[in-house]
C-alpha cells in the first residue's frame, strides 16, 4: 500500500474575505510539479497511475493552484525545476523519490532557474512519498531564508500533508512559515476562489 500513496491527502481550506493589496511588496510564487519535472514528450496515457490519479496532464495540479495565486496577488509564478528530469512512469518515479528521501539527497536545480528577490514566498508542492519533493528542499536550502515569510500550499490525495510541513521547517529554519494550505486534488477544480482568498488573507496577516 505504501507505493500507492505517492503524491497523495483532505481539503482543509477556510473561507476569507477579499483583500486589496498594497504596493512595494516583493512577492513570489514558486512551485514544484511532477509534470514540469519529467520528460513531457514521452508521456503516454499508461504512465498516469489509475489507482492514485497521479496526473501527468498539462498543466500540473500544483501549477493550477500556483497560477491562481499569481493572478490574485499579481506575483510572478515560477516552477522549481530539477536539473535531471524524473521518469514519466509512476512506479519508477516513486522509486526514485523514495530513494532520494531515504538518502536525504538534494537534486541539483536546473541551470535555467532564476528567482527574483522576495519578501513573501507562496510555495507549492505535492506530497511525494509522505514528504516534500527533495528538489523543493534543494530550492529552500539555497535561499537566504532569514526574514522571509513562506506560505505553503500542497495539492495531494489520500496521504494528506503527511510530513511535508515538518520537512519544510527543517529546510527553511530561518524563515517564518505559515500553516500549509491543504488541497485535495479531487476538490481542486472547484477551489479557485478559496485558493485566491487564502492567498490574499495570508498577505494581509503578514504585511
Amino acid at each position: 500500500m505504501f507505493r500507492r500513496h505517492f503524491i497523495l491527502s483532505a481539503l482543509v481550506i477556510p473561507t476569507f474575505p477579499t483583500i486589496v493589496l498594497g504596493s512595494g511588496r516583493k512577492i513570489l510564487v514558486a512551485y514544484y510539479s511532477w509534470y514540469d519535472n519529467t520528460f513531457q514528450e514521452q508521456i503516454r496515457p499508461s504512465d498516469i497511475d489509475a489507482t492514485t490519479s497521479a496526473s501527468l496532464q498539462a498543466p500540473g495540479q500544483v501549477t493550477i493552484a500556483a497560477r491562481w495565486i499569481g493572478e490574485a496577488t499579481a506575483a510572478q509564478v515560477i516552477p522549481i525545476l530539477a536539473k535531471e528530469p524524473y521518469p514519466v512512469n509512476y512506479d519508477d518515479c516513486l522509486d526514485q523519490a523514495i530513494d532520494e528521501k531515504t538518502r536525504k539527497y538534494r537534486p541539483a536545480l536546473s541551470s535555467r532557474q532564476l528567482f527574483p528577490e522576495f519578501d513573501f514566498l507562496f510555495l507549492g508542492f505535492p506530497n511525494w512519498s509522505y514528504t516534500l519533493p527533495m528538489t523543493v528542499c534543494s530550492f529552500l536550502e539555497m535561499l537566504p531564508a532569514k526574514g522571509k515569510i513562506i506560505a505553503p500550499f500542497c495539492v495531494h490525495g489520500t496521504g494528506g500533508l503527511a510530513r511535508t510541513s515538518a520537512e519544510l521547517r527543517r529546510c527553511a529554519r530561518n524563515a517564518k512559515i505559515l500553516p500549509t494550505l491543504s488541497i485535495n486534488r479531487d476538490d481542486l477544480a472547484h477551489s479557485e476562489q478559496t485558493v485566491k482568498e487564502w492567498a490574499l488573507y495570508a498577505l494581509k496577516q503578514t504585511f
